[in-house]
């Protein structure tokens, strides 16, 4: 269907948060924006596109701990361009890195169904992560910060947005800075989760705090 001049899936693409929600010129949500009860929704302009309500919740939503899994540690893993394919794609399994880093113009990939715990993630320009929930799907847990490069590129591929979740444990500030068309799921129970221009949603946010720029959501689930 087509919303407000743009082909969607769904109109369910909600966003929610405890406290304030922020959004800007040119951001739009095919689906509600619910900020918490003592909060409200704050930078809206002619050009943001809300499709539902936006009335505040009457009680906070319930957003329980991260448990995360426990599992092994391999220690750091680390990326490059000129790495096998092999060296750049996890097969379906379990996996625990201390950190996580993809160099310049390298192409990592994780296919499910895998479950992966990462304490430090960084990203440097043209370097991408592909999602691949086609066989089973994947979780993939940052346990510590989280550094998106607003030139990396992340997509995804599963049946539905159910199967690819994005849980950040910590309550550090999470920046969601790169070039994505994720379908998937981001929750961050504990922090303020920070959308930039160029990172689309193709499922559910949810967050402490939300602050939007010129970002899309929508759901597929």
């Amino acid at each position: 269907q087509t919303v407000n001049g743009t082909s969607i899936v769904d109109t369910n693409g909600d966003i929610r948060s405890n406290a304030d929600i922020t959004v800007a010129a040119g951001d739009g949500i095919f689906g509600r924006a619910t900020p918490g009860p003592a909060g409200s929704l704050n930078g809206v302009t002619g050009t943001t596109f809300i499709f539902g309500s936006t009335a505040a919740s009457p009680q906070g939503a319930p957003m329980p701990s991260v448990v995360v899994p426990t599992i092994a540690s391999s220690g750091a893993k680390s990326v490059i361009d000129t790495d096998p394919v092999a060296a750049r794609t996890l097969v379906p399994g379990d996996y625990h890195f201390t950190s996580l880093t993809l160099g310049d113009d390298a192409a990592f990939t994780i296919r499910g169904p895998a479950t992966v715990v990462v304490d430090a993630f960084t990203s440097e320009d043209d370097s991408s992560m592909f999602v691949d929930a086609t066989a089973g799907p994947v979780q993939i847990y940052f346990t510590g910060t989280a550094s998106f490069s607003s030139n990396m590129d992340m997509t995804s591929s599963g049946a539905t947005a159910r199967d690819i979740s994005l849980v950040f444990s910590s309550s550090n500030l999470v920046t969601l800075a790169a070039n994505s068309s994720l379908l998937g799921t981001v929750y961050a129970p504990d922090a303020e989760v920070r959308i930039r221009r160029r990172w689309e949603v193709f499922g559910a946010v949810t967050a402490q705090k939300i602050i939007s720029c010129v970002a899309r959501v929508e759901e597929r689930f």
